[in-house]
């Protein structure tokens, strides 16, 4: 199997398609357009590309966690409205983009826990309007004049 690919034997009409451990560098591109749920955990994973899902429209759940991911910016979730849960934890994040979930209507629960945040843009969940979940335990952030909009964000939520 070639590194970035789904195994073969994936149905086309499978909902759930997992991707779980199999030392994956990128995210794959074969992934059936109706898998509505993606395990892609505990991979090699260190970039997520522009719109890398965007042909995964009936995406609901995505599991990212366990990966060595730097980053999220700005439109790697373009095309996906419909997700409703990822799972971005203990993937090594140090920075999030402050439009990196604007492409996440329907999201309701966003784990980032574990990761290596120190700090968050201003208002990078203002956007998630859905949101009934958001776990950010076990990060450095630093909590300072730079993060006082999150107290008021969780305080109105």
């Amino acid at each position: 199997m070639v590194q970035g690919e789904v195994n073969s034997t994936v149905a086309p009409w499978n909902e759930r398609v997992d991707c779980s451990s199999r030392s994956l560098l990128t995210v794959p591109t074969d992934v059936p357009s109706l898998t509505t749920i993606l395990h892609l955990d505990h991979n090699n994973i260190t970039n997520v590309e522009s719109m890398a899902f965007s042909h995964l429209p009936l995406l609901e759940i995505l599991y990212l966690d366990g990966n060595n991911i730097d980053d999220i910016t700005d439109s790697e979730f373009l095309g996906i409205a419909n997700l409703k849960e990822l799972y971005l934890n203990r993937s090594r994040l140090r920075a999030i983009g402050r439009n990196a979930f604007i492409y996440l209507p329907s999201l309701k629960v966003l784990h980032l826990e574990n990761n290596l945040l120190t700090t968050l843009p201003k208002d990078p969940f203002s956007t998630l309007t859905n949101l009934q979940r958001l776990a950010l335990t076990g990060n450095g952030l630093r909590c300072d004049c730079d993060l006082l909009w999150l107290k008021y964000w969780m305080k109105n939520k």
